[in-house]
């Protein structure tokens, strides 16, 4: 299971050896100045955006590794840790690989407060 680790200096997202296989992806590190905002929500899978490449996807179970997506003239990719249903947090990042991170967490306040 992932860890989400907020200090000083910014956000790591930890993945298991199983997630970093599922995702395709190694740890994401985010420094403080990348952030932009951080906010709670109830459930991550209302929020989740565009289509899986590369990871590990099955709608209301899991959303693991980098999600692609394409707007208005505009396009980017998040990276995603949802698991099952229950509250999560989404952040916002600048001049990073990420448009924004999608993670279920147990307790958001505990990532979203320091964030702030």
């Amino acid at each position: 299971m992932s860890i989400v680790e907020v200090r000083e200096g910014g956000l790591t997202v930890r993945l298991s050896t199983a997630e970093k296989v599922l995702a395709l992806h190694g740890d994401v590190h985010v420094a403080r100045s990348q952030v932009l905002r951080a906010f709670s929500v109830d459930d991550p899978w209302h929020v989740l955006r565009g289509i899986r490449m590369p990871g590990a996807g099955l709608p209301g179970v899991i959303a693991l590794g980098t999600w692609r997506w394409w707007g208005r003239g505009t396009s980017g990719r998040d990276f995603c840790v949802v698991r099952g249903r229950g509250p999560g947090v989404v952040v916002d990042l600048r001049d990073h690989d990420f448009a924004r991170l999608l993670l279920s967490v147990d307790t958001p306040g505990e990532v979203t407060g320091p964030l702030r």
